[in-house]
C-alpha cells in the first residue's frame, strides 16, 4: 500500500505540469457520453456494491442534469480580464492559475465523485479521491472511464486517481504534495479529517441535511421528507410524541440550535415551526450555508463548490507605459 501510495502520489505531481489544455468542455462531453455509454455496465457494478451493502442505484437522469449544469460554464482558467485604468496611472488586470494536487476526502457518493471530476477538468487540477470504500466497484468504474478519455485524447489519464480504506494520519503524512484539501461529507467526516488536515482546505456538508420538528403542524410533510431516506440528522422536541425512529430528542429551540450547531453538517438546516419568534431565533443562530423554515432542507441540493474555490486569482498592475489604443495580453 506504501509503494502504492507513492505511485499516486507521483503520478499526480507529473500530472501537475500538465496544465496547458484549451478544450476543457470538449472532454466534460465526452466524459458524459462515456458514462451514458456504459450504462449497463455500471448496473452492474451497483449490483454488486448494493449485495455487499456497500453502494446504490445509479440514476442516469441525475447524471446528466450534473453535465448539463456545467457544459455552458466558461473555464475561468482560460478567461482574461478587461485591463482597467486606475486612477495612479496603472494597468490592472486579473489571471486565473490551478491549485495544483487536490485531496478530495469524501463519503464515496458517486454523483459528488462526477461532480468533482468535471470541475477538475474546468480548472486543470490532478484530484486524488479519498473514500472509505463505499460505492467502489461504481467509483472504480467511473475512474477507469476518465482515464480512457484522457488518454483517448492524449492527455496523462492519472490526472484523477482514487485511494480507499487508509488511515486519515497515512494519507497527511505520506502526501506531502498536496496543495488543497477538499472535505465533503457528514459533520463526524469534517472533523476526523480536519483534525490530520495539514494543508488549506474547504469543507461542504453537501447532501447532508439537519431537520428540527417543534411542531406536528406539518406532520404530513415531514413524513414525506423523511421516506426520501436521505442523510437527516433528525432533532425533535422532546413534548411531541412521533412515528418516528432515529432522531435526537432536544428540550427546546436553544437545545435544538446548539446540538445542530456542535454537531450539523453546516450545509442545510430546517425548522418546522408555527412560533414566529423561534423561527427568527433558529435563522439568527444555525451556522448552516442555508437555513430553511417549514420547508424540507433537502430544496438545497447542488454541490456548494465551485471553480473559484479550485483556483488562484492574481491581481496583475504594471505602469502605464503603453498608448491606450494598444493591446496587451498576459498569459497565464
Amino acid at each position: 500500500m506504501e509503494n502504492n501510495m507513492i505511485n499516486i502520489i507521483e503520478n499526480a505531481i507529473k500530472t501537475k505540469n500538465f496544465s496547458n489544455f484549451k478544450n476543457e468542455i470538449e472532454l466534460i462531453k465526452l466524459f458524459q457520453t462515456s458514462i451514458n455509454d456504459n450504462l449497463q455496465l455500471f448496473n452492474q457494478t451497483t449490483k454488486i456494491d448494493i449485495s455487499k451493502n456497500n453502494g446504490k442505484d445509479i440514476d442516469k437522469e441525475i447524471i446528466n442534469n450534473i453535465f448539463n449544469k456545467y457544459l455552458n460554464e466558461t473555464p475561468l482558467i482560460n478567461s482574461k480580464n478587461d485591463i482597467l485604468m486606475s486612477n495612479n496611472n496603472l494597468l490592472k488586470s486579473n489571471i486565473y492559475t490551478s491549485k495544483g494536487v487536490i485531496l478530495v476526502v469524501f463519503d464515496g457518493d458517486f454523483y459528488t465523485l462526477i461532480e468533482m471530476i468535471i470541475l477538475g477538468l474546468l480548472t486543470h487540477n490532478p484530484m486524488i479521491f479519498s473514500y472509505e470504500g463505499y460505492n467502489l466497484g461504481t467509483n472504480g468504474l467511473i475512474i477507469t472511464l476518465i482515464e480512457s478519455v484522457l488518454e483517448k485524447q492524449q492527455y496523462p489519464n492519472k490526472m484523477f486517481q482514487h485511494v480507499f480504506n487508509i488511515s486519515l494520519e497515512d494519507l497527511f503524512k505520506n502526501f506531502k504534495s498536496i496543495d488543497e484539501t477538499i472535505i465533503i461529507g457528514e459533520h463526524s467526516l469534517q472533523i476526523k479529517t480536519l483534525k490530520e488536515c495539514t494543508t488549506h482546505n474547504v469543507v461542504s456538508g453537501y447532501k447532508n441535511y439537519d431537520l428540527y420538528i417543534e411542531d406536528d403542524k406539518n406532520i404530513d410533510f415531514i413524513y414525506k421528507i423523511l421516506e426520501q431516506n436521505l442523510n437527516i440528522n433528525l432533532y425533535i422536541n422532546e413534548e411531541l410524541s412521533l412515528d418516528i425512529d432515529d432522531y435526537i430528542s432536544v428540550s427546546d429551540i436553544e437545545e435544538a440550535i446548539t446540538m445542530i450547531n456542535n454537531n450539523g453538517s453546516g450545509y442545510s438546516a430546517s425548522i418546522f415551526t408555527s412560533n414566529t419568534d423561534n423561527a427568527s431565533l433558529f435563522v439568527k443562530n444555525i451556522e448552516s450555508k442555508n437555513v430553511l423554515i417549514n420547508t424540507s432542507p433537502t430544496i438545497i441540493n447542488e454541490l456548494d463548490i465551485t471553480q473559484k474555490d479550485l483556483i488562484n486569482e492574481k491581481t496583475i498592475v504594471v505602469p502605464n507605459l503603453y498608448e491606450i489604443s494598444d493591446t496587451i495580453e498576459i498569459q497565464n
